[in-house]
């Protein structure tokens, strides 16, 4: 994998989901999207089967959104598959900013639902390190990405110190942004000292 992306599923946040019909009928087209590069030979048949299951599960969780706009693991879960259609798309060459925008959307509102809760912090500081390893290997700016992933994940930290998957995205976060840094000629050294305390 080209980026450190969470790989879509399930998330329970703590609420109990009253058997959404949509969000039933996504949760079996995640277990078949691709999490790799595919064989080769067979790359455009995968592709379109990947995206068409992609667009096919974003639908439904789309309308289940539609039905419980209030719940946090609905919104979740849409968020994860928004985010990996865009690694997916990333990975070959193409925009995510479309599902990574739509990701973060998804854990705002998760956020503002359950404030206290560390993995809303982590799902959202995990898009803003993807996408900003995607802005820096086209040669754009990534800093501010990193920084709001620095925000939220340095928040889930605070919250839950035992959170390592909030570690891992922040050290990441930290480590590009002082690469990128270092690339373009600035004082690298305090924010590579940053990264090894995350």
């Amino acid at each position: 994998r080209v980026a450190l992306g969470v790989v879509p599923g399930p998330v329970r946040l703590g609420e109990h989901l009253d058997g959404h019909a949509h969000l039933g009928r996504a949760m079996p087209r995640l277990e078949h999207l691709p999490h790799a590069a595919p064989p080769e030979g067979g790359a455009e048949v995968e592709r379109a089967q990947a995206e068409g299951l992609h667009a096919a599960a974003l639908e439904d969780l789309d309308r289940a959104v539609a039905l419980e706009p209030n719940s946090t693991d609905v919104r979740a879960t849409r968020g994860m598959l928004r985010q990996e259609a865009a690694l997916f798309l990333m990975e070959r060459g193409r925009s995510p900013d479309n599902g990574f925008r739509g990701a973060l959307e998804d854990f705002d509102r998760v956020i503002e639902s359950r404030p206290t809760l560390a993995g809303g912090w982590i799902l959202r500081g995990a898009v803003q390190v993807n996408w900003g390893l995607w802005r820096m290997g086209r040669g754009e700016d990534p800093r501010q990405r990193f920084a709001a992933a620095d925000a939220d994940l340095a928040r889930a930290l605070e919250m839950d110190p035992s959170q390592f998957a909030a570690e891992l995205y922040l050290g990441n976060a930290r480590l590009n942004e002082g690469l990128y840094r270092m690339l373009h000629g600035e004082d690298a050294a305090s924010v590579y000292a940053s990264a090894l305390e995350a």
